[in-house]
Parts: C-alpha cells; sequence; structure tokens
C-alpha cells in the first residue's frame, strides 16, 4: 500500500519574488513607465537647447515657451533672428500687389511690423548676433525701423541685415512709377542712431532698398565694421567718404545698383575687397594715388553705360591696389561701333601679386582687346584668366534687341579671342574662354 501511494511534493523554497508576484510585476511596469516619461531633452544644457532652437524658425522656437517653465525663457537666448514672411506663416505677396493693392500690402506689413515689434520686446536685454530683416518697408515704417536698429544697438548685434526692397521686376517699371507717393519712399536709414561709439559690436552692416542722408560729424559709431554691403540705396559721393574715413576696420565695401555716386574718391588702407556693380553714373578714374587702396587684394567691377569711359579708368584703379591678387570685370554685352577711344594705358605698372583677372561680358571691341593686352603686360604672375562672352546683366533689364544680337555678339567676341589672345596668352597661364 505504501508503494501505491504517491510521495508528498518537495517543498518549494519561497522567495520575495515568488511570495509577491504582482508586486515584481508592478514595479517592472513602473520602471519602464518612468523611463518612457522620462523628459531627456529637458535635461540637456541651455547651449544644447539653444542650439536646437536656432535649426527652427524663430517664431516656432518661441511656441516651446508654452511647454514648461523650463522652456519658457531658453528660446529667448537664439542670437540669430531672420525674420520674414516666413518666419511668421504670413502671405506672401506678389510683386504687382505692392502698388495694385495698397490696401492688403498695407494691411501684411502692419502686422509684420506689430510681430516683429511682439518679438523685440519680449526678448529685450538678450544679445543678438546676427539680425535679418526682409519685408518691404517704406519710410512710412520709418519710426518702427528706428526702434529696431536700437534694439539691435542695445543687444550688441554684430550683424545687421536690412533688405526692404520690394522686389519689383525692374527698375523704372509702370506699376511702380505710377504708384510711388510719400508713403512708399525708401526708408532713410539714421546714420545719427550710431553715434558716439554705439555700435561697438557692429562688424558686418548690409542694407537693400533704402537711403542714407548725411553723416554727422565726428562720426564714430562703425569703428569696428568690417563689411558694408549697400544695394539699391540712395547715398552720395560725401557720405561714402566719410563713412569709409571713419570705418578704421572696413575690409569689405560692396555698392550695387547706388545710381546717385559719381565719383569713387574715399581711399583706405585696410579695405580688401572692393566690389562695384550697376552703378549708373559712378566713374573710377579719380583713384589715381597709390596709397588710396593699399590693402586691396580683390576687385570686382561691373560697367555700366556708356561704359568705355569706365575702361579708360580701370588703370587707375589698378594702380591704386599694388597688392591685388584678383581682378574681375564686366562690361555691357552690347556691341557699340563708335570712334575708338584714345587710351593711354601705363607702361610701367607692374602687378606682380595679381593671380586671377575674369572678364566678363566680353565683346571683342578695341578698347576690350587693348585692356586685355594691358593686363597681359603688367602680370607676370597670372595663373588664370578668363574670358567670358555670356551676359551678365538682369534679363528682365536688357532690352529685346539685346537679347536678340546677344547670340551674335557672344560669337564675335569668342571668334576675336581665339584669333587675337590665345597666341599672346604665356602657356603657363589657365587661359578659358565661354
Amino acid at each position: 500500500m505504501d508503494s501505491l501511494t504517491p510521495p508528498a511534493p518537495p517543498h518549494p523554497q519561497n522567495t520575495e519574488d515568488d511570495c509577491f508576484p504582482a508586486k515584481n510585476a508592478l514595479c517592472g511596469h513602473d520602471e519602464e513607465q518612468h523611463v518612457q516619461n522620462c523628459d531627456w531633452i529637458s535635461t540637456l544644457p541651455d547651449d544644447i537647447l539653444i542650439e536646437i532652437l536656432s535649426l527652427m524658425t524663430i517664431s516656432e522656437a518661441a511656441m516651446t515657451g508654452f511647454l514648461s517653465t523650463r522652456w519658457r525663457h531658453v528660446w529667448k537666448k537664439v542670437d540669430h533672428l531672420i525674420l520674414d514672411s516666413y518666419t511668421f506663416g504670413m502671405q506672401e505677396l506678389e510683386k504687382s500687389r505692392y502698388h495694385e493693392n495698397p490696401l492688403l500690402w498695407n494691411d501684411v506689413a502692419t502686422k509684420f511690423v506689430h510681430k516683429v515689434n511682439g518679438l523685440l520686446h519680449s526678448r529685450y536685454g538678450n544679445k543678438i548676433k546676427e539680425l535679418i530683416i526682409r519685408f518691404p518697408l517704406t519710410s512710412a515704417h520709418a519710426s518702427n525701423l528706428d526702434h529696431w536698429i536700437e534694439s539691435a544697438i542695445v543687444a550688441s548685434t554684430e550683424k545687421l541685415f536690412f533688405d526692404l526692397d520690394n522686389k519689383c521686376c525692374k527698375e523704372g517699371c509702370t506699376i511702380c512709377v505710377k504708384g510711388m507717393n510719400a508713403a512708399s519712399e525708401p526708408y532713410d536709414f539714421l546714420l545719427g542712431l550710431f553715434f558716439n561709439g554705439r555700435a561697438h559690436s557692429l562688424d558686418e552692416l548690409t542694407l537693400f532698398n533704402c537711403s542714407i542722408g548725411t553723416m554727422p560729424a565726428n562720426m564714430s559709431g562703425f569703428s569696428y565694421l568690417k563689411s558694408l554691403l549697400l544695394a539699391r540705396v540712395s547715398i552720395v559721393d560725401e557720405t561714402v567718404s566719410s563713412i569709409m574715413s571713419n570705418c578704421c576696420a572696413l575690409e569689405i565695401m560692396v555698392l550695387q545698383y547706388c545710381h546717385l555716386l559719381v565719383h569713387l574718391t574715399a581711399s583706405h588702407a585696410r579695405l580688401q575687397i572692393l566690389v562695384v556693380q550697376f552703378c549708373k553714373s559712378l566713374v573710377y578714374r579719380v583713384l589715381q594715388h597709390a596709397s588710396r587702396f593699399a590693402g586691396l587684394t580683390t576687385v570686382m567691377l561691373v560697367l555700366m553705360k556708356p561704359w568705355k569711359e569706365g575702361i579708360s579708368s580701370v588703370a587707375y584703379v589698378l594702380k591704386s591696389a599694388p597688392l591685388i591678387e584678383y581682378f574681375g570685370l564686366h562690361g555691357c554685352c552690347k556691341l557699340h561701333q563708335h570712334t575708338q577711344l584714345n587710351i593711354t594705358w601705363p607702361e610701367d605698372l607692374i602687378l606682380a601679386r595679381l593671380y586671377t583677372i575674369i572678364i566678363g561680358g566680353f565683346s571683342g571691341e578695341f578698347e576690350l582687346m587693348e585692356l586685355v593686352y594691358f593686363l597681359l603686360r603688367s602680370t607676370p604672375a597670372l595663373d588664370v584668366f578668363e574670358i567670358d562672352t555670356r551676359a551678365m546683366e538682369p534679363w528682365l533689364a536688357r532690352s529685346n534687341e539685346d537679347k536678340l544680337q546677344d547670340d551674335m555678339r557672344c560669337r564675335y567676341a569668342r571668334e576675336m579671342a581665339y584669333a587675337h589672345l590665345v597666341p599672346k596668352v604665356p602657356s603657363t597661364v589657365k587661359f578659358h574662354i565661354i
């Protein structure tokens, strides 16, 4: 009978997990839930969070302030501000609506101004390294623009970029001419706001579609400015000269579509890059003293009509820059059959450091050929020489006649270059004809 009795099961060795299986499962669940709910991003240091927020638009970054108290003020430390229609998710108006529907345009501009004011006010006291504002504002918004500049000065801004261009189809279009009124006049950028060294942190200034009046006496606000770009800016020669003479650290100067300029008479020992493009009335002949731009290494000139007078001034530009390494010149891309100019090219000019020459808009005319011969004689260290027959003028600004004749001009220019320049260019020079 004992053999028929099943043996008793062995007594198990109880453990804490076995005694409380429900508790063990609950603990594992809580731990997993804790890992899932942990806000790891908020534990990152401010520097990393600011770097992440800088990848967003500033309006998107500002929305993170609603996440928690941890995020409330982090976005205000983003120091690169790009403020335009895209930033605020606003309507992009077509070019022509600027004057065709002024009420709609003014309504959108008013909303943009309010948004910028609110944004700058909410982050007042925080440093701004770069402030970019892109929106077609005019003198009607002068008080707000002055306030934004003042905010940039207080925030020790290093790069200030104002693009107030209405992006019109081309200069002189009938829509813009008919719609011009006092409210649509360009904003007057006040240099007086930078008086007495107030812009000590500013090293880059870019202005589109505004005007600059007389510079105050003893101006010292741009002592550390290194780069100045003026495009479609109404400014006269005296003001440019005053700015350059007071910008001791200036290294880059770019002038585009500044049609009030006549004579570029300023001098600057530290200037390294000079770019002058599409300035209708500007003449360069006055640059005839070698000490004016002794530090220039790069010169880029785009000549407007009449361009032959500008060609005769190239030698004076080059004489003012004995250390030049790169020279770019672009003509007006149109064949002329006028009387040839008697240009006297200096025989003793040696540009020992000029390595690269780009001649654009080349049409093969007598004056351009003489210029090339002069450059080849004066550049013993020349390494790269490029002749580009293509047009650089804005396509919309060219007449239909120019467009129709362009193929013929390019073909003639290339024939002249191959026939007369190829034999004269040293074999050591990388010579390209486009």
